[in-house]
Order: C-alpha cells, then structure tokens, then sequence
C-alpha cells in the first residue's frame, strides 16, 4: 500500500485542503479491493486511485465540490450505471481534510511576532512573510508557524487561486511597502485583507490609489484600522485585538467561503 500517511502528514504540513477517498465496502467485482484510497488536493493533485475510469471520475467530481468544506459523505455508486458489466456496488467515504483558510501576516516585527503566538492552535493555517533573517528566524516561534523568508511583494506576486478563500494582514514596517503591496494586491483572489494603521494613513493610502486608478469597490473591502487601539499599544496587546478582528471576520466569511467577502466591520 502506498504511503498516504506520509502524504496526508506534507499537506497538513502547508496547510493544504484535500479530500481523502476510501473504498469501503464493494458487492460483484469491483476494480479496487475495499481500503483503496485516492487523495485529491486543492490545487489539483491527485494520488492514488478507487478504480479509474467513469467510475473515478465521478469520485473525483464529487470530491472537487467537497473541497474546503469539512464536511464527510458517503458516496454509492453502481457499476453497472458506470457501464461495467460485472455489475455491484460500491460504497466510498470522502474526507475534507485541513479545511482551515490560511492568514498571511506580511511582516514578522514585534507585532508579527505576538500574532503567530496568539494564533497558534486556531484553525487558521499561519503564514508568516519577512525578508529580514533576525526575525522570520526566531527560535521561539510555534512549530506549527509556516515561515517565508523572501520579500512579501515576492509572495504576494505568488498568490493565486488557491488564496480565494484565505485572509491577508499588512504590518510591515514601511507605508512606502505597505501602499505597494496594496497596488499588487487589487488583482490577488483573497477573502479579506486588513491593514494596520491610523484612520489619517488610510485616508491618504485612498487618496493616492484611487488617483491612480484602482476600483473604489475593491478598496472599500480594505479593513482599515484593523484592532482596536483602546486595548493597547504593546505588541501583545496589539497582537490579541488583531487575532480577535481576523478570528470574526473568518466566522463571518465561513458560509460564502467561494467568494470574496467584503469587510465584516468593527463588532
């Protein structure tokens, strides 16, 4: 049999959303032996097989719509509606795993920081983004922590379709940055985007990138300020009022998880 603890251990590892087939149980002569799996990932990946042919092929549709959903079904097929003469049954159970939308926190500063700890053990999958070495290197960051040693405009340029779910937080150390990665950012399919900063450095960020052109719409689902400034202005205060703002606005995402969300405001 092959190896798909292992596999399932990697994907877990990136945080990456998968169904996991099963062949439970058969009647007449079915094409796999009961316990064959098949692994489908989000970004299109397979491994393994329940059988081939019509027959997986319908697994494997049904397993695209149960993507990032969470959810457990059990899926009846008849062979002979698959057009195998042999005829029976087979009974599959499927498995959305690692469901969790990811959070990428541009910035690994003092905040950065207090936000990987206050947020490990949620079912965010934590992406932390900064070139600077003395800090993406931390020794007393989680393990769980997913570390990107490279430029956030570099990781930005890198986000595509698989993002469409997840959420996004600005809080490098530069508004010359902070205003870039926003330009790059307006064409990227992410769920929610916050970005820390005063009501007077929003309003002038506006300013500058409705001038250029970019659409209204979209800037208007920017949350920004992002926490709430009455708790705080140490970097774990800071950090725990942004955990709380991300943690409501991934609640209130949840049911519309296909689709970009719009700014859940302040509660």
């Amino acid at each position: 049999m092959w190896a798909w603890p292992a596999l399932l251990a990697e994907l877990a590892q990136t945080g990456t959303s998968c169904v996991l087939v099963t062949l439970a149980q058969s009647s007449g002569s079915a094409p796999a032996p009961a316990g064959a799996k098949l692994v489908l990932a989000v970004d299109g990946r397979r491994w393994g097989t329940v059988g081939g042919g019509s027959l997986e092929a319908a697994v494997l549709e049904k397993a695209h719509e149960l993507l990032g959903s969470g959810a457990t079904e059990r899926l009846r097929i008849s062979l002979a509606a698959q057009g195998q003469c042999c005829g029976g049954m087979m009974e599959l159970l499927l498995e959305a795993l690692f469901d969790g939308p990811a959070l990428h926190v541009l910035g690994a500063g003092h905040v950065g920081q207090e936000l990987a700890k206050v947020l490990d053990g949620t079912r965010l999958s934590l992406h932390l983004v900064d070139e600077r070495v003395e800090w993406i290197r931390r020794a007393d960051l989680p393990a769980s922590l997913h570390r990107h040693e490279q430029s956030p405009l570099e990781y930005v340029d890198a986000l595509d379709e698989t993002a469409r779910r997840d959420l996004l937080l600005i809080l490098t150390h530069s508004h010359e940055l902070d205003l870039e990665l926003l330009r790059h950012l307006a064409s990227r399919p992410l769920a929610w985007v916050g970005l820390i900063g005063s009501r007077n450095k929003w309003r002038s960020f506006r300013e500058r990138l409705e001038s250029e052109g970019l659409d209204p719409a979209w800037l208007d689902t920017i949350c920004c300020p992002v926490g709430d400034s009455r708790t705080g202005k140490e970097p774990r205060e800071v950090a725990i009022a942004l955990a709380r703002e991300v943690l409501l606005a991934e609640a209130r995402l949840r049911p519309a998880a296909e689709s970009a969300g719009a700014c859940p405001g302040e509660a």
